[in-house]
């Protein structure tokens, strides 16, 4: 007795279905832009900052720093950078002019300098 399923057209079915249900998938499923690569961005500009020590000149008042950091920022990358100190007191505070959008991540550094221990909170955004 033979029957409409056979190996090879069941094989054929199964596959079909599949790559049927992987396209459904790939069609309704929400886009969403990942910020993964800001994320790491801001941990990378806040741990070269420390390390050049320009997070302890910029508590010490340096604006020199400051144009130091945004010199090193990609064109289209924005940011906002708040340093507190170890009671939560906001000690410094500077940002690019672009305009602000929903869309950022925020990236945290403590450090700690001759006067202090310090946080660091980098806010950072695309144009």
């Amino acid at each position: 007795m033979t029957g409409i399923f056979t190996l090879d057209a069941t094989l054929a079915l199964v596959l079909s279905m599949l790559v049927l249900g992987s396209a459904v998938y790939l069609i309704a499923a929400p886009k969403t832009q990942s910020n993964e690569h800001l994320f790491q961005s801001a941990g990378d500009l806040l741990t070269v900052a420390e390390e050049d020590h320009l997070l302890a000149r910029m508590v010490n008042g340096d604006g020199g720093a400051t144009q130091k950091l945004k010199a090193a920022m990609p064109a289209q990358t924005c940011f906002e950078l708040y340093l507190r100190n170890s009671t939560g007191g906001l000690v410094y505070s500077d940002s690019t002019s672009c305009k602000k959008t929903s869309d950022y991540v925020i990236g945290r550094r403590t450090f700690v300098t001759q006067s202090g221990f310090y946080s660091a909170e980098m806010r950072l955004w695309l144009k």
